[in-house]
């Protein structure tokens, strides 16, 4: 078992900005979860992102979220590690003073600039580095002998800057320039491999496939007091409801979404329905409120929660009438998968890896089509036969996926790196 040191820098950006506590940073700590009991002392955790990321990955293993003994498994990173340790219980916590936050923060910047992480004394004792969301950093390439991978989840801002504000050097671009030619890439699917083999020059050899999953929080839940219980809490009305999650950005095409609801409740006479929006606000979020406002005598039947945690989101799930994901394009598609675990009926887009991911157990739609999506939901809500067999096969289709087999596929993959079977 080769000795790793995992990235997990994204955690500590996570416990303070809920934007940051979906998509990559929950796969992020499901893999570092299912790896420790199976790596145990073969395993170390680092920051790689200055000061500031050591101090908030600090508090975040503090709070228990990868379990009691986590914080044990924190890299040494010799003067660094002293300072962070010193000044995390002073680092503002979530929900502080902006102004105070503000004034630590570049603070911090300024004592950690001088500092390259992961130090020397948390690279010595390795013989792989993981990275999961950040470039390489520099240390890593002056570690003679220390062998490299990376996570690659999608090519998105290069394929489709539109979809991104400031996209000219997206983090994904720098995450590129810093893969050398021995170095190793873990796609998140087979879409995403295949964008990386037509769009860079990475040798498709050194490109592994190794599928994500939902975490283990998302199953059934069947209390119908706790589910009108989250209903209430989340001022969602009475009755069914179309449940779409993700941030709200144009690349979740929710605009559509809206307008094919509005669509369907007014032509088909619908007086009970409501659309749930759940995510934190992203980029250009406003042109999403803007379609709503569109119909005002609508709008009311639109409910945004914004961000809401793991276990109040598998409750939503599993209220919901059907789940619905038009995406534009996904390096795999979490929220799809979730809805399954749940068993909500999914409709979902043709695009990139959602169908992949989905195979025959959901309706797959051209995601420009607004037709095309009422339409879908249309069928849902009407058909209950056509419900309970997609809430079927989504449940038999998530079974294929699991943090388990992900770990398995992970430490199989690090193998492959090391050179050993």
């Amino acid at each position: 078992m080769p000795r790793l040191l995992l990235d997990v820098s994204v955690l500590g950006r996570a416990l303070h900005i809920d934007r940051a506590r979906t998509g990559v940073a929950r796969v992020v700590h499901c893999l570092a979860e299912a790896l420790i009991p199976r790596m145990g002392e073969h395993l170390q955790l680092c920051a790689s992102q200055g000061l500031r990321g050591l101090i908030t990955l600090r508090q975040y293993l503090e709070t228990g979220a990868l379990g009691p003994s986590a914080s044990a498994l924190l890299a040494d990173q010799g003067g660094a590690g002293r300072l962070a340790a010193a000044l995390a219980p002073m680092y503002p916590r979530p929900g502080g003073p902006r102004l105070v936050r503000r004034v630590t923060e570049l603070g911090v910047q300024a004592l950690g600039r001088p500092l390259s992480l992961p130090s020397r004394s948390a690279l010595a004792g390795s013989d792989l580095f993981h990275a999961t969301y950040y470039p390489f950093p520099a240390s890593t390439a002056r570690r003679p002998g220390l062998r490299r991978c990376m996570t690659l989840y999608d090519l998105i801002p290069i394929l489709h800057p539109q979809y991104f504000q400031g996209a000219r050097d997206h983090l994904v671009q720098r995450m590129l320039r810093s893969i050398g030619p021995e170095d190793w890439v873990f796609a998140i699917s087979h879409s995403t491999r295949d964008d990386l083999c037509t769009h860079t020059s990475i040798e498709p050899e050194r490109i592994l496939v190794i599928h994500l999953a939902a975490a283990e929080t998302f199953t059934p839940r069947t209390d119908p007091n706790a589910l009108t219980q989250t209903r209430i809490r989340l001022g969602i009305p009475e009755g069914p409801y179309v449940l779409a999650v993700g941030t709200l950005e144009p690349r979740k095409n929710l605009e559509r979404v809206v307008r094919a609801f509005f669509a369907l409740i007014s032509q088909q006479g619908i007086a009970d329905l409501s659309l749930v929006l759940v995510g934190p606000k992203g980029w250009d979020f406003g042109t999403l409120f803007e379609t709503i406002a569109e119909a005002p005598q609508l709008a009311h039947r639109v409910v945004p929660t914004g961000f809401i945690d793991d276990e109040t989101l598998a409750q939503v799930y599993s209220g919901a009438l059907m789940f619905v994901y038009p995406s534009l394009y996904e390096g795999f598609g979490l929220p799809p998968l979730e809805a399954m675990k749940c068993g909500a009926p999914v409709i979902t887009s043709n695009r990139a890896s959602l169908p992949e991911i989905v195979g025959d157990a959901a309706s797959i739609v051209e995601p420009t089509d607004e037709d095309a999506i009422a339409s879908a939901m249309l069928d849902l809500y009407t058909d209950t036969a056509a419900r309970q067999a997609h809430r079927e096969a989504g449940l038999r289709q998530a079974e294929r996926f699991s943090w388990q087999y992900t770990a398995e596929q992970t430490i199989a993959g690090y193998r492959r790196v090391m050179g050993t079977k």
